[in-house]
């Protein structure tokens, strides 16, 4: 089973590529080309689910004139929740499902929400465009009406690079398993182990961000998902944020943080991360990830002015991007594992050194405002 809903992904990427060509002859094709994407990678019967969330929204912002998008925000979440929870204890394709195109999917919903008038044929040349319905990006409906005539030769030198991600993910995956970071008896064996695995794991979003792209550009638009070197040199969690998964972080941004941030910061921040976990599913391993990435925005902002206040600039920078790349090796295990017991096992071989930062961080945090008040 799982190597042929592999294989039909497959089919579908490559059905994707060469439909996104074909778009330049007749871009209103967008809706029968990502219906046949879509039966080929998951089925009729989920397609036909996909059709039916759309037809739901449809009914949704036809019948509310106030508050649309806050209507279509929460529906879409819920639906997405019982869809990942559905696939999870009733479904036997492990490997694949529909979930996926539907994540990005309640996003362009979003976006759609907000307009007063929509034109009904941009609306589902929007809502099915080729390059973005099986991965992304989802970008804002006035984005995707400003069409630019991109040159298609960059479109292509971005599906290569896709490629050679591909392929580093499938090497590196064959000799490295998440298991034997439990299995190691040493702590550094473990940690490069796991440093590893989660690299692998990065490189496979990678291809299909780059990929994707590289479609939008032979399609004719410049949507970048993804910027690799910048997410893994990345420096604070908001660096990680704005080059990893870009438009769904502005989705976030827009329609939780900034909905919420007259509270405060923290809050708001608790809140965005809480909906990306439901957004990925009911697993709660994705709230273990997403919940541990918002409590270290603050220490990791706090150690970085502190260094660079007792040393300079550079040393900051170099603890910082060491910091960072080993606490988003630590905090990608439940990611991968989707196990909270398999995820305590790597952690515990590992001594939980991510939440001994944030314990830590968090005590010099504390003395540092106390001695602050003093000094006042």
């Amino acid at each position: 089973m799982k190597s042929n809903t592999l294989l039909s992904y497959a089919v579908s990427l490559i059905l994707t590529l060469v439909f996104s060509n074909l778009l330049q002859y007749n871009f209103n094709m967008n809706f029968l080309y990502s219906i046949i994407i879509l039966v080929v990678a998951f089925g009729l019967k989920d397609t036909l689910a996909y059709i039916f969330i759309i037809l739901i929204n449809l009914v949704v912002m036809k019948i509310f004139k106030t508050n649309v998008k806050r209507y279509v925000f929460i529906i879409n979440l819920l639906l997405v929740s019982i869809c990942g929870y559905y696939y999870k204890i009733y479904s036997e394709k492990k490997s694949q499902d529909i979930c996926g195109p539907l994540m990005v999917l309640i996003i362009r919903l979003y976006y759609l929400s907000k307009e007063n008038i929509i034109n009904f044929k941009d609306a589902i040349n929007y809502l099915f465009f080729v390059p973005v319905v099986l991965a992304g990006p989802s970008v804002p409906y006035t984005q995707f009406k400003e069409r630019r005539n991109i040159r298609k030769e960059i479109g292509y030198i971005k599906i290569t690079n896709s490629i050679a991600f591909l392929l580093i993910h499938l090497s590196l995956q064959h000799f490295f398993k998440l298991e034997n970071t439990y299995k190691l008896s040493s702590f550094i064996l473990s940690f490069i182990n796991a440093f590893i695995v989660c690299f692998a794991f990065r490189c496979k979003f990678y291809f299909i961000w780059n990929f994707a792209s590289g479609c939008c550009e032979i399609a004719g638009y410049e949507f970048n998902n993804i910027n690799a070197i910048n997410a893994e040199t990345s420096k604070s969690v908001k660096d990680l944020t704005s080059n990893w998964n870009i438009y769904t972080n502005i989705w976030l941004k827009e329609s939780v943080f900034d909905e919420l941030k007259w509270t405060s910061n923290l809050v708001a921040s608790l809140a965005t991360f809480s909906v990306s976990a439901l957004w990925h599913g009911t697993n709660i391993c994705y709230f273990l990830i997403f919940l541990s990435l918002s409590l270290a925005v603050l220490p990791l902002k706090n150690n970085y002015k502190m260094i660079k206040y007792y040393f300079n600039k550079n040393v900051a920078d170099i603890v910082a991007l060491i910091t960072v790349s080993s606490y988003v090796t630590f905090t990608m295990v439940p990611f991968i594992a989707l196990d909270y017991k398999v995820t305590l096992k790597v952690w515990r071989n590992l001594y939980y050194y991510g939440y001994l930062y944030l314990i830590i961080s968090y005590i010099l945090i504390f003395f540092n405002k106390k001695e602050g008040k003093k000094k006042e």
